[in-house]
């Protein structure tokens, strides 16, 4: 909170002793919302003592050797014009300035973002946007189409909402939200590098894009990304694995970052709406062990919760404290032995052989939700079926090697020709590809690259009438095969080169009605078609999500249980049996002389003997 620079009741020597009880529960990450530096005085020059105090944190933090992450423009507008955007890279540059010694700082640009694509800043800006995109007015003509007509180079009208899926306007406004995004946050860090070279910066995103509030695109130069995330008692737990998962990007060098969770139990919530509901004690719990566990089986590099303390002075029943003596809550203590847990193994990023592809363009337009539906429920049956994945980004096409042997890309409407080419390239060097709906679509939504099935899928087919959800066209209409492919059930699968692809006209992941079970059976029949790789997990309950992760001598085995039957005992394919409880996790820790540590509902078994 921000309300430590001007609250009595704070100071330097309370806040020594909160970051030493800080590190005893285990926890290493102390984020500060800040300043407002636009709302403090003179705009952009903060008096001096409010700098001292920034140092304090800065010094404190740095002698209980925890990370320091303060704010600078929290809850700012990045659709700002240049004059606006001149003062704020001053004050991040004298921020830098002030801070580049402390080692364990990393300037947090802004959370809770605002993005304001149609103020009048942001319409200045649209035609800058426009010339970066388009060489000159007939190529920006020949992408707009039809819609172009009666609009003026290089400022044609801003059309904030869709007309239709294919409108190429539409799907321009989203990338210029994007853009925005990546200008302000580029703009700043380059401030921050200037006084500061090698500095690490972040940001806090939502737990689902909005606008160009993205966490997978909009990060930029970024060192740090992270997701909070807030949800319905009993939807958060139910959506958390797959939209974590979404807003990993280790593979470009970002591993996931869980900002900000934490429920509340305070009574005056009772009848709260939306995520500000009263919990139980016991449903605050299983939240933290659900984040903390699901985070670190998906590779996460930290979480930290919202947040410290409840205040004596207001009410903001978040904290891991209890206002005014500072009496842990119980959470503090659960949250506290999952940080002491997790310390006895040190996970090492490993490439996955298995990715699971984000058809970007195609979720920057009309429909965009609809796309984003689908990734999540591809991610929902691969965490089902057992698979080891990571998510990359339909850019980072062109880094497919001989380390990924298998990849899903649903819903790839709207490919740039590059990519495509990419993909290409990919499978006939050796790579499995699950691939639905129509790739015939170039970035622009038309449907003017017909002989791509042809030449990935060995099909021919014309544009199906009708719509998906979202109002996504339909799956192509297969005319013709050639003679080396094959049908499969509704899948057509060929050899194409050393690779292979199964393709599905109709996509699963968008059809009207299509259960979840039904597509984890779909991409089950692909896996064992492509002999995809799979944890063991005994018995194989979807329901129930299973994690390896590890480094040389030491593994970790990570299970959660959302069946609603439990506690159940699971084999875990190393001669290892825990019981898990209905909406737990058990984890065991493995080292050269076994079980290192381990934490479940029950009993936990290594080669039948009890541990």
């Amino acid at each position: 909170f921000g309300y430590v620079f001007d609250n009595p009741l704070e100071h330097a020597s309370l806040w020594d002793s909160e970051l030493a009880q800080m590190r005893s529960l285990g926890l290493t990450w102390y984020e500060n919302l800040g300043i407002n530096p636009v709302g403090s005085g003179q705009p952009y020059a903060l008096a001096e003592r409010l700098w001292r105090t920034y140092e304090a944190l800065a010094v404190l933090t740095a002698r209980h050797r925890m990370v320091f992450f303060p704010g600078l423009f929290i809850g700012a507008n990045v659709a700002v014009g240049d004059e606006e955007l001149a003062e704020e890279e001053r004050y991040a540059a004298e921020f830098a300035r002030r801070h580049r010694d402390f080692p364990n700082l990393i300037y947090y640009l802004n959370g809770d973002i605002r993005l304001d694509a149609s103020g009048e800043d942001a319409r200045g800006l649209w035609p800058v946007f426009l010339q970066e995109r388009y060489a000159d007015e007939e190529t920006w003509r020949a992408a707009w189409n039809h819609y172009a007509e009666g609009e003026s180079w290089p400022s044609p009208g801003l059309h904030t909402e869709a007309n239709g899926w294919a409108d190429a306007v539409y799907a321009d406004y989203c990338r210029f939200q994007l853009w925005l995004m990546r200008r302000w946050e580029g703009r700043l860090t380059d401030a921050i590098y200037s006084l500061a070279p090698g500095a690490f910066t972040g940001l806090e995103f939502y737990q689902r894009p909005y606008g160009g509030i993205d966490v997978r695109l909009g990060a930029g130069q970024g060192s740090v990304a992270n997701v909070g995330f807030f949800d319905v008692p009993g939807r958060d737990v139910l959506t958390l694995p797959w939209l974590l998962s979404f807003a990993g990007s280790q593979r470009s060098g970002r591993s996931l970052s869980v900002g900000e969770f934490g429920a509340k139990t305070h009574p005056a919530w009772q009848h709260g709406t939306g995520y500000h509901m009263a919990r139980t004690e016991q449903e605050q719990a299983d939240l933290f062990l659900a984040v903390t566990h699901y985070a670190f089986g998906l590779g996460a590099s930290k979480v930290h919760n919202w947040c410290w303390k409840d205040n004596q002075e207001m009410v903001f029943p978040w904290g891991l404290l209890y206002p005014g003596d500072g009496v842990p809550k119980d959470v503090a203590k659960v949250y506290r032995a999952a940080s002491l847990f997790f310390r006895a193994v040190q996970p090492e990023y490993q490439p996955a052989s298995t990715v699971l592809i984000v058809p970007d363009t195609h979720r920057l337009g009309a429909g965009g939700e609809a796309v984003l539906s689908a990734v999540l429920r591809a991610e929902r049956a691969l965490l089902e079926l057992h698979v080891p994945f990571e998510v990359l980004n339909e850019g980072d096409l062109g880094t497919l090697d001989a380390r990924t042997a298998v990849a899903f890309f649903p819903v790839p409407y709207a490919l740039p020709d590059q990519a495509f080419e990419h993909l290409c390239r990919w499978v006939e060097g050796g790579g499995c590809l699950y691939l639905s709906g129509d790739v015939c679509y170039h970035a622009n939504r038309q449907r003017a690259r017909p002989n791509r099935l042809e030449r990935l899928c060995g099909v021919s087919a014309t544009g199906a009438d009708g719509t998906l959800e979202g109002d996504v066209p339909a799956g192509p209409t297969i005319t013709s095969m050639d003679a080396e492919t094959k049908l499969a059930g509704r899948a057509y699968v060929r050899h194409l080169g050393t690779g292979r692809v199964w393709f599905e006209p109709a996509p699963p992941e968008l059809l009207p009605h299509y259960s979840a079970d039904r597509l984890r059976e779909d991409y089950r029949r692909f896996a064992e078609w492509a002999s995809v790789p799979r944890l063991s997990l005994t018995p194989d309950v979807p329901e129930v999500h299973v994690f390896r992760l590890g480094t040389g001598d030491r593994q970790a085995y990570l299970v959660f249980n959302r069946a609603k039957a439990g506690p159940v005992c699971f084999g875990l394919g190393v001669a290892i049996e825990a019981v898990v409880g209905c909406g737990k996790p058990a984890a065991v820790v493995l080292g050269k002389g076994g079980i290192v540590a381990a934490q479940a509902d029950g009993l936990v078994r290594m080669e039948g003997a009890p541990v």
